[in-house]
């Protein structure tokens, strides 16, 4: 972890565990969202059907939580839990459609509510945060079809306290791609909550700036590597998605950088349309999952 950051994250870890903590985060809970953008990228109902059945697979690890909570697994890498807590594979479940896919999405997201009462560990890293907000805005219709009031409440308080924390902890995600996804998190909050102005300014502001710093003038992310660049283009699609969805302009640079990073994609991507694995670069799902 960059020494600049470690400080200021350990010392809102402890402060995150206080009932004062509590209390500013559950203030004005919004009883529905002014907006709800849905998420851009295709699903694969095939992978829910695996999840289904209790199977896990990120990073190319493999969980198996059968009828069980999947939130505390042993033995795996921080890669599997941040795909696992940034619930990006919601997308799955919405391509499989249908009442039993979005009943047990449903419980899954339920299950994460009460399994975290606390924000600590690395379901609370600020980019883990934000491809979670990203992921229950962009399918809050499809959770909340004809669900009972109590999850839409409760899925409400997440939303609302998960974007004060990613306000108040943006500063503290480690320079790179991260901070990209935390600036499309804020933005797509932003446009989401009732009262989301001030989390908008931040995230547009954060990926103004990151933009700049990351996307190199051939259009490719500072990282060189192809898994990070597919991650950085998906995330600022997420924002211009949630900002046409809410009426706003689309700044210059968000259009920008999406213009100039989707060519490269092109470059990346072997013939059968996997990404080239190199600057450390993992094998991903066809959904980039």
């Amino acid at each position: 972890m960059n020494a600049a950051v470690a400080l200021p994250r350990a010392l809102f870890a402890a402060v995150a565990t206080t009932p004062v903590y509590r209390w500013l985060i559950d203030r004005h809970p919004p009883r529905a969202l002014a907006v709800t953008p849905p998420d851009p990228w295709p699903g694969d109902g095939a992978e829910a059907d695996q999840i289904f059945q209790g199977r896990f697979r990120f990073a190319g690890e493999e969980v198996r939580a059968p009828n069980q909570p999947p939130w505390h697994p042993r033995d795996v890498g921080p890669a599997f839990l941040e795909r696992l807590e940034g619930f990006a594979w919601l997308r799955h479940f919405a391509a499989a459609g249908g009442e039993t896919a979005r009943r047990h999405a449903r419980g899954l997201v339920g299950s994460w509510i009460a399994h975290h009462p606390q924000a600590t560990g690395i379901a609370f890293d600020p980019p883990v945060v934000a491809r979670r907000l990203m992921a229950f805005i962009g399918h809050y219709h499809f959770l909340t079809e004809d669900a009972e009031e109590g999850f839409i409440l409760a899925l409400l308080r997440s939303i609302n306290a998960q974007a004060r924390f990613l306000r108040w902890t943006a500063a503290a995600a480690e320079p790179g791609a991260g901070r990209i996804a935390v600036g499309s998190g804020l933005v797509i909050a932003g446009v989401a909550l009732p009262d989301g102005a001030a989390l908008l300014r931040s995230g547009l502001a954060l990926l103004e700036r990151e933009i700049g710093a990351q996307i190199l003038i051939d259009g490719t992310h500072i990282s060189r590597n192809p898994a990070q660049h597919l991650a950085v283009l998906r995330d600022l699609v997420v924002a211009r998605e949630a900002l046409v969805a809410a009426a706003q302009d689309v700044p210059e640079a968000l259009r920008n950088g999406i213009d100039r990073l989707a060519p490269a994609i092109r470059f990346f991507r072997h013939g059968d349309g996997g990404l080239a694995l190199f600057h450390g670069g993992k094998e991903m799902s066809g959904t980039g999952v």
